[in-house]
């Protein structure tokens, strides 16, 4: 079995812990120690529902079951990139990225065993995961060193502690009959809560650490003595003290990612599952806080569920939307977050049990989110709503990507569907497409044709909302490097029921060529026309619709799956499920200033209106005829004004 492929791994292992430390783990790992068993607390269940699990939920655990499955099969995967074992899994394979081996020696795939297990009807099939369960564990423990700068880090021993307890409880009667494994994985679990606590102090502030206070606190409440009390303590003293840093006013995470969003709220929302369950205090700021951060994803949710794409997902295991909403709204007491009809998933049942279902069965529903026109304006994102199940969400930043910076792009579902969508972003899938889907060209954004890779200059964000009208505002100074002379503007405005007109502008000296973006969900119908001017009609289902009309543009094109000459229109389906989908491109080129623009008309009957845009130094007006009825749009700077009258 290999080794960490790291540079110097080898040499900075002996740095990163003490002599008696490594002593008593060589010499452990070897059996020629037998140290005690840990005391634990009698009855902690780890989680308080994990005795609800069982075969009643096999179905809803169907993607648990799918990832053991796998995994028995020699395939892994983390951070978007699957690594086939043929004989045996080797925790530090050779080419992979110390972040992907950081990930799979966090052991998400040993809770996937034990929820396969946990709900296996037949006895035969249940032990057959045990035993996959536990050999994985022992490996680990022999195989890699306590220390180890890699498998030892916060992020790995965080999530790691609390898989190994959680794998522990699910198969506590299969452990209560192997002695020896149950000695084994109780002492690792042990030294590893040990290291973890002293490593948080090194560990700079990122949402691991909130992770870390929560694996701490199940650390110190499953075991019993000084040291665990201690480590109760720590947990507290970090899950409290990074809530306050991790969360915005706004409610929104620190990074502006939504991946984070999710991941951070899911740990505190465990946490005050936990303290829910065994009558502890709550702190009344604490609770407040979480609410905000609820509320804030809540608001950028896209119907379906579906977090918007704007930038890379930064790490595995975040749960479902629809499940972090529904352990909300009993932790919480807000039933306003219960979007479904029955508790749903494997996480909520763990943390709540079946007294949590119950009280979310009692829960009056409101029924679906409706979406409003909102402002997250410290995180930068806005809302730009239509009709029932319309909803715009758009990035009034940058977010990084490999070739650059997307700025100011959007999502949109129309009629409870995604419609407009950035492709999924996963950090390490090797390949063309995965490659593509990292750049600025797999955004609905603007695209120079020359990039300089550099980042964005001043970037601002306004939002109002006037004469029914929202409208936002965002500009970019210097924009993708060309210069500090050189400025974009993108305007976007929603007369909702009725479109949302799209306008870029570019102002400054010299010339200008690029592409502007909108690319669509694979599962969509195309229908193009051109009466005098082109219309390009989306439709994904009877209710999930919008025409396209363009005005300003030098050419339009309609791409997808293509990779030649270029790579573009390729959406994931799931993580390596890459499917193609069609990408309308505008392309500008021209002196500048140069001004472009398109409406998205909801409905499938393909309008024959049609849009115009003109700019000048101080306003920008334009027009969209829909029928017989004209919309006459103004803007200055952040007033907008709106006039309709008859064609």
């Amino acid at each position: 079995m290999e080794l960490a492929s790291i540079e110097g791994a080898r040499r900075d292992k002996s740095a990163a812990t003490t002599l008696p430390g490594r002593l008593r783990s060589a010499l452990t790992a070897r059996g020629w120690v037998r140290r005690p068993e840990p005391r634990v607390r009698f009855g902690q269940p780890v989680f308080p529902g994990v005795a609800s699990l069982g075969p009643a939920q096999r179905d809803v655990a169907a993607a648990f079951v799918a990832e053991a499955a796998a995994v028995r099969k020699g395939t892994v995967t983390h951070l978007g990139r699957s690594v086939r074992f043929p004989k045996q899994l080797a925790w530090f394979p050779r080419g992979t990225s110390p972040g992907w081996q950081q990930a799979l020696n966090a052991h998400d795939e040993l809770l996937a065993i034990a929820v396969a297990g946990a709900t296996a009807s037949d006895p035969a099939e249940r032990r057959a995961w045990y035993e996959l369960a536990k050999d994985l564990v022992r490996d680990w423990i022999r195989q890699v060193p306590a220390g180890h700068p890699v498998a030892w880090t916060v992020p790995a021993l965080a999530r790691r502690i609390r898989n190994h307890l959680l794998m522990g409880a699910l198969f506590a009667t299969e452990l209560r009959g192997d002695v020896e494994t149950r000695r084994e994985l109780l002492v690792s679990l042990y030294d590893q809560a040990g290291a973890l606590a002293a490593a948080t102090a090194k560990h700079a502030p990122s949402p691991w650490l909130v992770a870390a206070g929560q694996a701490l606190m199940l650390a110190g409440r499953f075991f019993d003595g000084m040291e665990a009390r201690s480590w109760i303590e720590a947990g507290t003293v970090l899950l409290w003290g990074r809530l306050r840093d991790q969360g915005r006013d706004d409610g929104a995470q620190e990074s502006r990612s939504p991946g984070w969003q999710a991941f951070v709220l899911a740990e505190y929302l465990g946490v005050l599952a936990i303290l829910r369950a065994d009558n502890d205090d709550i702190p009344v700021w604490g609770r407040k806080h979480v609410k905000g951060m609820t509320d804030a994803l809540a608001r950028i949710v896209q119907p379906g569920g579906l977090l918007p794409e704007f930038g890379p997902t930064p790490v595995d295991g975040t749960w479902p939307v629809a499940e972090i909403l529904a352990t909300a709204a009993v932790v919480l007491h807000d039933p306003t977050f219960a979007q479904t009809p029955e508790l749903p998933g494997i996480w909520p049942l763990l943390l709540l049990g079946e007294s949590g279902r119950r009280t979310y069965a009692g829960f009056t529903r409101t029924g679906e989110i409706v979406p409003e026109a909102r402002a997250v304006r410290r995180t930068g994102y806005y809302v730009l709503a239509g009709g029932p199940g319309d909803m715009m969400v758009l990035d009034g930043g940058a977010h990084p990507c490999s070739d650059g910076s997307a700025v100011f792009g959007y999502d949109l579902s129309v009629g409870g569907l995604p419609l407009v969508v950035g492709s999924r972003v996963t950090l390490e899938e090797d390949g063309a497409i995965p490659g593509h889907a990292r750049t600025r060209r797999a955004r609905n954004v603007l695209v120079p044709a020359r990039l300089s890779g550099e980042p964005e200059g001043e970037i601002e964000g306004r939002f109002t909302v006037r004469e029914g009208v929202q409208y936002f505002l965002g500009t970019a100074k210097g924009f993708a490097g060309l210069g500090a002379d050189v400025q974009y503007r993108r305007r976007v405005f929603c007369l909702p029921g009725r479109f949302w007109f799209v306008c870029d502008e570019i102002t400054g000296r010299g010339t200008f060529a690029g592409e502007t973006l909108v690319h669509f969900h694979p599962d969509v119908a195309v229908r193009a026309a051109c009466a005098g001017k082109p219309v390009v009609t989306i439709a994904r289902s009877e209710t999930s619709a919008v025409s396209v009309l363009v005005a300003g543009v030098r050419s339009i094109g309609l791409v997808g799956g293509a990779t030649k000459p270029d790579t573009q229109g390729w959406y994931a389906t799931a993580p390596g499920a890459w499917a193609p989908a069609p990408a309308v491109v505008l392309r500008v080129n021209g002196s500048l200033p140069i001004t472009i623009g398109y409406a998205l008309v909801p409905g499938d009957e393909g309008p024959t209106g049609e849009i115009a845009v003109e700019s000048d130094a101080f306003e920008l007006r334009a027009g969209v005829r829909l029928g017989k009825t004209v919309y006459e749009l103004t803007a200055v700077q952040d007033e907008v004004g709106l006039v309709v009258r008859p064609a």
